[in-house]
């Protein structure tokens, strides 16, 4: 399967988005969707490399032009992401990484702590639980930035505000879900 870039940018472009220029001669295509940029690169072999928060997009462009089935993607996804969840319920119990409060299947969603975006692994040792909201806060932060958030959200859950440089706002919507 090649990589078909037009086709691509036009799938972003009917979705909302917009392409912007790339900054390396690493990247094939770069665009922007809502408030998130994206980004597809080309490696040394001449791969393509997906971002993780560009797998499912891509998988979506795929389907639409009949590159894959959509029946396989979902099964391979939805069970790598529930084997994925369950051992990290064993492994970490049920309290959000973050604000340390109790999660639900509806508000659990897997953390890179390492995000893929940055070379991390998809891989369980790269992985914990936690809120949809509090993941999203901490996007694709560096590890060391994801601690102090943690840190941070958790003393806040105490009532106690430690100035890290975040969004306290925010914290306090994530806290009080």
């Amino acid at each position: 399967m090649e990589f078909q870039k037009s086709a691509f940018e036009e799938y972003i472009r009917r979705l909302g988005g917009i392409i912007i220029q790339t900054k390396s001669d690493w990247e094939v295509t770069r665009f922007r969707l809502g408030n998130k940029t994206g980004v597809i690169y080309i490696n040394k072999r001449g791969d393509i490399t997906l971002p993780e928060a560009v797998r499912g997009l891509y998988r979506d462009f795929q389907m639409e032009i009949g590159e894959i089935k959509p029946d396989k993607v979902d099964r391979l996804a939805l069970r790598h992401k529930r084997e994925a969840k369950d051992a990290l319920l064993k492994r970490d119990g049920n309290l959000c990484f973050y604000c340390g409060k109790p999660m639900n299947r509806k508000t659990r969603s897997l953390e890179h702590f390492v995000p893929v975006t940055h070379g991390g692994p998809n891989h369980i040792s790269n992985f914990a639980l936690a809120h949809i909201a509090c993941n999203s806060m901490a996007d694709d932060l560096p590890v060391v930035k994801k601690v102090l958030l943690r840190e941070q959200m958790q003393a806040a859950a105490r009532g106690i505000i430690i100035d890290k440089g975040f969004d306290h706002e925010r914290i306090k919507e994530c806290i009080h879900q």
